[in-house]
């Protein structure tokens, strides 16, 4: 028996949306780091991200160009007790980012957001949930 057009649409509508939650869910948080949803990170996809990547070779040296970029690390630890809780701030400068990495040896309780110094201006969350540990980046334009 030959489908009707009518059952051929319906397979093609119900393909599309399973293609459209598989790309949000999986494809878009483990291949470009974009987790609209929290699942690439509840499902661990998100570490994939730059993962699979090989690591580009530098550039070869030559007297003509920018000079290389010099970044701040540092590291912190903090030990909390059942029901403690910190705030650890870090201030940037107007219009720079900042790429940070965190972990747990349990399920903590996080929010990262941004405070512009004008108190008048609205308070910026980026992430807020449960887990043992994160990374990511801050925008480059703050407010």
């Amino acid at each position: 028996m030959t489908p009707s057009r009518t059952q051929i649409a319906r397979a093609t509508g119900v393909a599309i949306a399973v293609a459209a939650v598989l790309l949000v869910t999986a494809v878009l948080p483990a291949e470009y780091g974009v987790d609209p949803l929290g699942t690439g990170k509840a499902l661990g996809l998100i570490d994939l991200f730059g993962a699979s990547e090989p690591s580009p070779s530098p550039p070869p040296t030559t007297e003509a160009g920018p000079p290389p970029r010099v970044y701040k690390t540092e590291s912190t630890s903090f030990t909390l007790r059942p029901s403690q809780s910190f705030e650890y701030k870090y201030r940037l400068e107007k219009d720079r980012g900042m790429v940070f990495a965190w972990k747990a040896t349990g399920k903590v309780k996080y929010q990262f957001h941004g405070e512009p110094d004008d108190s008048r201006l609205k308070v910026q969350s980026y992430d807020k949930q449960e887990f043992t540990g994160g990374t990511g980046r801050t925008p480059v334009t703050m407010i």
